[in-house]
């Protein structure tokens, strides 16, 4: 039987779950959208310090931890997000405008910042923000400086667009899949070449099955 203070804790943890988590679980897979979504979490959790500050606390300090999509760099996804409103867009746009490009790429891991209930994604543009173009091969100077309705007119945004929109966020699922699989074959043996041997087979498995379906299983 539960005690009372292990009930507690699960209404807690579910409370916390359905307001917070499962959203941004769901929502967290598309990469133009993932600036976006994780900013709305962050600032959520802060908020939700008032409510549970121990549960709010441990949430934040995992997510300070995976800030990916809020570097300089990844942010400017949010410019081809349909979630991203135009005015916050242009504040973007305008505020990569003022910045000189750096010469040479940073080197490193990319920096994580620091956020706050009132930060917003144009606060987190910065003048690493102007490599995220470098990467897809892109100018964006032709669209970056017109008005947002106008950007979807320029084959280069459309381009980038739809790179961006292929994007998949690594989130939670990913790395207890990774998990799984390495205590998997930790158990099975602890010889590095019969491992190896295990992933190929599991590789070549799923190229002949790619489907679960039991027309897939049960095909000759």
């Amino acid at each position: 039987m539960f005690e009372e203070d292990d009930l507690k804790n699960l209404w807690r943890f579910g409370q916390y779950a359905v307001i917070h988590y499962v959203p941004a679980f769901l929502l967290s897979s598309c990469g133009r959208d993932a600036a976006f979504h994780d900013l709305k979490l962050y600032k959520s959790l802060l908020l939700y310090q008032a409510v549970d500050k121990e549960l709010a606390d441990r949430a934040i300090a995992t997510m300070n931890r995976h800030l990916w999509y809020l570097t300089p760099q990844t942010v400017m996804f949010a410019l081809f997000s349909n979630r991203v409103s135009d005015d916050a867009k242009s504040r973007m746009a305008a505020r990569l405008l003022t910045l000189d490009r750096p010469d040479s790429p940073s080197l490193g891991l990319p920096k994580f910042p620091v956020i706050t209930a009132k930060t917003e994604l144009w606060d987190l543009v910065t003048e690493a923000s102007w490599e995220f173009f470098e990467v897809v091969k892109s100018d964006p100077l032709p669209w970056l400086s017109k008005r947002v309705s106008e950007w979807e007119a320029h084959s280069e945004y459309q381009t980038v667009k739809a790179f961006v929109s292929t994007v998949k966020v690594v989130n939670d699922s990913c790395e207890r899949a990774i998990a799984l699989a390495k205590e998997y074959y930790s158990i099975l043996t602890t010889d590095s070449r019969v491992r190896r041997m295990i992933c190929q087979v599991v590789e070549k498995d799923r190229r002949d099955f790619p489907g679960i379906n039991k027309a897939s299983l049960n095909r000759d």
